[in-house]
């Protein structure tokens, strides 16, 4: 990815609850922050993390096998 893949991106710190509630989407990992994003009326995708193992059960869970 070059420098002109950037262009118009800004990175701002330190203002989270700003940023969240003026963002069109936001993923967010499962805990505190979830119910924060949800308060905010930010639509969110979830991100868990989970082990090789844990992932694998659950995906057999999910498709059935």
């Amino acid at each position: 990815m070059g420098h002109s893949d950037l262009a118009g991106v800004r990175i701002i710190e330190n203002d989270t609850y700003s940023i969240v509630a003026a963002s069109q989407l936001a993923l967010v990992a499962s805990g505190t922050a979830t119910l924060e994003t949800a308060l905010l009326g930010c639509p969110e995708v979830i991100a868990y993390k989970v082990s090789p193992l844990t992932y694998i059960l659950g995906r057999m869970l999910v498709t059935g096998g």
